[in-house]
């Protein structure tokens, strides 16, 4: 998959607009996923239907991607008012964490400079969940990810963006550090459905205040 062509184009809605904030989902459907059933796919969908009520709804455009031995686009970036929904989870493979992290950041930054062009003022909110380490699958276990993912998660932050990392079940800490995600932005939060629950419950409340305010402060560790 080919990020950048994900994202090149910037919604004609926002040229008037002027402001444009891109709220991305990156979660984990490796095979260690199948435990958690379908409640990946009903948090999200709540999350979905509950930022389309917000006041800013008009200017956001959002996206949910999820990775295994791949990473692939379920929902495509989109303006928030054409969201549907997600229609389908199913977990299999393996766990290209960072690869997909890489692909998505690049794709969010591209639009972002191209928006900038336009005189739009852009607000990038990436979360990522996962219930494991970086394991590629065999085909990709020579190629260097984190390098490039290093100094990529240091220039989206340092253009503004929230990068936001959930441990399902374990301390992300270390892959924060080890890809670039503030550390005090890796929250480790229950393996189980309600914690998946509670999480994206959580994403929901601050991609509201993100919506209409712009960057949020860390996020308070759930265990």
């Amino acid at each position: 998959m080919d990020s950048e062509q994900a994202f090149i184009a910037v919604p004609p809605d926002f040229l008037a607009r002027k402001r444009l904030v891109v709220c991305g989902l990156l979660i984990d459907r490796s095979g260690s996923m199948f435990k958690f059933a379908d409640a990946p796919r009903t948090a999200i969908n709540e999350h979905l239907a509950s930022i389309k009520t917000s006041e800013r709804a008009a200017d956001t455009m959002v996206f949910v991607a999820t990775f295994a031995d791949d990473v692939t686009f379920d929902v495509p970036p989109q303006p928030l008012s054409g969201i549907s929904g997600l229609g389908h989870y199913a977990t299999h493979g393996n766990t290209l964490l960072y690869g997909s992290v890489l692909m998505i950041l690049e794709g969010m930054l591209e639009l972002k400079a191209q928006a900038e062009t336009l005189g739009i003022e852009v607000t990038l909110k990436l979360d990522v969940l996962t219930d494991g380490v970086d394991e590629p699958p065999d085909s990709q276990k020579h190629i260097d990810f984190k390098t490039p993912l290093q100094r990529l998660t240091s220039h989206a932050l340092e253009a503004g963006a929230e990068l936001n990392l959930f441990g399902i079940g374990f301390a992300c800490q270390a892959i924060a550090v080890d890809i670039g995600f503030p550390p005090q932005n890796a929250i480790q939060v229950p393996a189980t459905e309600a914690g998946i629950n509670q999480t994206m419950r959580g994403v929901t409340a601050r991609t509201h205040i993100t919506m209409m305010c712009g960057k949020m402060p860390p996020p308070s560790s759930s265990r």
